[in-house]
């Protein structure tokens, strides 16, 4: 039998009701015939590489509490790790990104040792809860591995690199995609996920304070499945192959946007690139891609003289509309779209 848990390295309820479910089958003396696998999930993909609060501060802001009245909740949370055998410190933890503690399990998984990632996985929840250690420190993250059995040389190489970010987003997708899909509606229909934002993503961003990849605070978040701005530094091809390891059959829609300048695309060579690009997508499974061909410098200049630019229409996400109609805070979100070569 095998068990999934979707978890995440900051949540204590993850680490507390793996904690219990281990203890069950070790009860039930299932341990040789269940194996529990971990999938990657997080709390927040946008949470900081750098300790910016304590625990109850980001508990009162998150919940709507006093501090006094997320102190007590933090209490009761920490108790109830105790009583699991834990020694849970939840209230003293440096909050940081989880995203490459996650990366280092999926390294951990794709070694023989079937229980190096276990192994790992305790060892990074001991070192949150416990010993209050930040899982985005990379220097955290080589010396667990290398304590669990990991190489240090190819443990540095890996948190160097951009590996296994595509199988951590797969994860997470899959736990969307699984919680969403088939759900009853209240009008007798079935929910699907896609990923078709039309403008929230300019809401979304609006609401949120600043990311860990750069993003500031009240700019929008990345629309659709597209790179955040400024990541696709590898690009098209990358992007694309990125991307289209999702499992878009799943969903009931996706959106991927790519801008180019019409210098790019220009004369038949340009063309043919493109089509290439299009149809390498289509024929890795991807749903849906658009493009806009103009320049920044257009688009600058459009935003500034919108009479002079009355015909100019561009592709926002999944919709068409003139530039002009839209607010500065979509035309400032294509503005930065990076511009792509085939290069």
């Amino acid at each position: 039998m095998k068990i999934t848990c979707w978890s995440d390295y900051a949540c204590p309820y993850c680490y507390i009701g793996e904690t219990h479910l281990k203890q069950a089958v070790e009860a039930l003396g299932a341990a040789q015939s269940v194996e529990i696998e971990m999938k990657a999930f997080e709390l927040n993909p946008y949470a900081s590489k750098d300790y910016t609060g304590t625990t109850v501060d980001r508990f009162a802001v998150k919940y709507g509490l006093t501090n006094a009245m997320a102190a007590k909740r933090i209490q009761q949370i920490d108790e109830t790790g105790r009583q699991a055998g834990l020694d849970f410190n939840y209230g003293q933890t440096r909050y940081t990104s989880t995203f490459d503690a996650h990366r280092l399990t999926k390294l951990a998984q794709s070694k023989p040792d079937r229980t190096l990632a276990d192994r790992l996985s305790e060892h990074l929840y001991r070192a949150y809860f416990t010993e209050n250690l930040e899982l985005a420190d990379p220097e955290v993250l080589v010396r667990i591995a290398v304590s669990e059995g990991l190489d240090e040389t190819e443990v540095r190489a890996m948190l160097a690199s951009d590996d296994y970010a595509d199988d951590v987003m797969k994860s997470v997708f899959g736990y969307y995609q699984g919680e969403v899909t088939g759900r009853k509606n209240m009008l007798g229909g079935t929910y699907r996920v896609n990923m078709l934002p039309t403008t929230c993503h300019v809401y979304f961003g609006d609401v949120m304070m600043a990311s860990a990849n750069g993003r500031l605070a009240h700019v929008p978040v990345s629309e659709g499945i597209s790179p955040e701005k400024g990541a696709d530094t590898n690009g098209p091809t990358a992007v694309i192959k990125s991307c289209a390891k999702m499992d878009h059959l799943m969903t009931g829609g996706t959106l991927l946007n790519q801008k180019f300048t019409p210098s790019v695309v220009a004369g038949e060579e340009g063309l043919d690139q493109m089509a290439n690009l299009i149809r390498s997508y289509f024929n890795m499974d991807g749903h849906h891609i658009q493009f806009n061909v103009i320049d920044r410098e257009t688009l600058i200049a459009a935003q500034k003289n919108p009479e002079e630019y009355k015909d100019l229409i561009v592709r926002v996400a999944g919709y068409s509309d003139h530039f002009r109609n839209l607010s500065k805070a979509l035309q400032d979100e294509i503005i930065n779209r990076t511009e792509q070569s085939f290069n």
